[in-house]
């Protein structure tokens, strides 16, 4: 374990074990796995990408591997062939899955197959107060607000909230403070994206 902790990260290992999440088998895949989720909060997609895929070949039963792939690809210049795909890989898998990342899996799903934003707008808030204390679930509900809100009907300052609880949870989680620049630019609030 302390060789983990060195390796992967001790605030990285702690926060994962921490939500109740748990870690593929093999000190390798718990690094990658790690590192992945990591890579992914620097907005480092592709190194994301590539960690979670080296962790889905070697242990495909890992269902976590395959959502926060989703994730990726959710924010990584996403296609739908693509976001479907990932959506494909993740509901097929979702043993281990915690009760948030369920609900979000569900959202992206309606969202996908039906474009029901609406229900993945309701799925999202359910993960939201099912795990608020989890960046990567209030990041996804500011994305949603962000991207979304034309065609929905939501409102940029609901992104802007969730995107500043993401920095209250982390304060370094690049894909929110990138989403918060652009919002502040839209604005015309040029010291606040300075500030950012």
């Amino acid at each position: 374990l302390d060789d983990a902790m060195a390796a992967a990260g001790a605030h990285g290992l702690r926060a994962e074990l921490g939500r109740g999440g748990t870690l593929p088998p093999g000190y390798q895949n718990a690094v990658d796995y790690l590192n992945a989720d990591d890579a992914f909060r620097r907005a480092e997609y592709e190194q994301a990408r590539t960690l979670y895929n080296r962790v889905i070949a070697r242990v495909p039963e890992f269902a976590p591997a395959y959502f926060r792939r989703l994730l990726v690809e959710a924010q990584a210049a996403p296609s739908e062939q693509r976001l479907a795909r990932a959506v494909a890989g993740a509901t097929g898998r979702r043993g281990g899955l915690l009760a948030a990342d369920s609900l979000l899996l569900d959202g992206y799903a309606i969202l996908l197959r039906q474009g029901d934003g609406r229900g993945a707008l309701a799925l999202f808030r359910q993960a939201r107060d099912a795990a608020p204390g989890e960046p990567h679930v209030r990041f996804v509900l500011g994305a949603f607000h962000f991207y979304l809100r034309p065609l929905f009907g939501t409102h940029l300052d609901s992104a802007r909230v969730e995107f500043h609880a993401v920095l209250d949870l982390e304060p370094r989680f690049a894909p929110a403070i990138a989403n918060l620049v652009a919002i502040a630019h839209q604005a015309g609030d040029d010291r606040e994206a300075r500030r950012l």
